[in-house]
């Protein structure tokens, strides 16, 4: 066993003792999604999955990569993170949650992404962050 190894597997684990973090690998199964269709999809802030993305980017178990001005998140799927995939897999298979997801995940793949930025204020990428900075800049001078 590599030296590291312990500490690998103590920071996946972390890493997956989320629920939020649980259900956006599980709508990535089915494919690469953005950060607005998996904010939709779960019905959450985009800056919170865009935390939870680079949370789970860190640990190895997702990967990114841009298209246009897009930038789209997949499962990565080596041999020392599929074990991992699989196990969450079956442990939610009857999960109402995960049922209910995978079906918003499937609609979003149809939409857009830029159709659905203007429709849900996707909130998410460097440059909206540099916009909210500057807006609370002004708000506290």
């Amino acid at each position: 066993m590599p030296d590291d190894a312990l500490p690998v597997l103590a920071d996946r684990m972390q890493t997956l003792a989320s629920a939020t973090r649980l259900r956006i690998l599980l709508v990535l199964r089915d494919g690469a999604l953005c950060v607005c269709q998996i904010a939709a999809v779960l019905d959450v802030p985009a800056s919170t999955v865009s935390s939870h993305l680079l949370d789970l980017r860190r640990a190895g178990i997702v990967g990114e990569h841009r298209k246009g001005r897009f930038v789209w998140y997949t499962l990565r799927r080596h041999d020392d993170v599929v074990p991992w995939l699989r196990l969450v897999a079956r442990q939610s298979t009857e999960d109402p949650q995960v049922a209910a997801d995978h079906a918003r995940a499937a609609r979003m793949r149809l939409v857009p992404p830029e159709m659905l930025i203007a429709s849900i204020d996707c909130d998410a990428g460097p440059q909206a962050e540099a916009t909210r900075r500057r807006s609370s800049a002004r708000g506290a001078a």
